[in-house]
């Protein structure tokens, strides 16, 4: 069984941000690693054709049909910066069958928490799991920092939805990874989750 989580926004005249996606393509996003780790290890994008992954997650079914994939244990120092102007954030990564993701999370340099993302039961792969989410902030620029705990842990990272400005080069809504989910001001969000694709 393959579970797919559907994102609804539902979106009325209001005084809040909009909301906007981005994708683990975006430019804004910072990959890295510690010199000299090997390619099995290194940030990259995700390719079912990467006879070192053994994984069987369909990057077309992901958001802008990409993802990014890192395997390493916590002394790799493998990181994912995201900065973001706006009150809040959710980080959604795709998932193999059995795929715990041990992460340790921490927003604008403050301590480090640790956050978990299993498989659904019985899910061949999974789609759109959230992994963070964090809302009610400050409206001003903020960084989230992604690592990986515990051993040898692997991530593969999808998307985010931001509460917040879209800056200029993302107003585009038809470029994916870029897209606006409302155009002017958003109050209310509506977030409904369906299992689809019973294989």
């Amino acid at each position: 069984m393959r579970v797919v989580t559907f994102l609804f926004f539902i979106t009325f005249l209001g005084t809040a941000s909009a909301l906007y996606y981005v994708d683990d393509a975006d430019e804004s996003i910072t990959y890295s690693s510690s010199a000299g780790i090997g390619y099995g290890t290194k940030w990259r994008k995700y390719s079912k054709d990467d006879n070192l992954l053994a994984v069987n997650v369909d990057p077309a079914l992901c958001f802008g049909k990409t993802a990014s994939y890192t395997q390493c244990s916590s002394s790799d120092n493998c990181i994912m910066e995201i900065p973001f102007n706006g009150t809040g954030i959710t980080l959604f990564v795709a998932q193999d069958r059995g795929d715990i993701y041990n992460t340790t999370i921490s927003l604008d340099g403050g301590p480090r928490e640790n956050h978990f993302a299993y498989t659904p039961p019985n899910a061949t792969q999974a789609y759109n799991v959230t992994l963070y989410d964090i809302q009610n902030l400050e409206h001003t620029m903020h960084t989230v920092n992604v690592g990986l705990d515990k051993g040898v842990s692997r991530l593969l990272f999808d998307f985010a939805v931001v509460s917040g400005d879209a800056p200029p080069t993302r107003l585009g809504s038809s470029e994916v990874g870029r897209g606006m989910v409302g155009t002017g001001t958003l109050l209310g969000v509506v977030v409904g989750v369906l299992a689809a694709g019973v294989l």
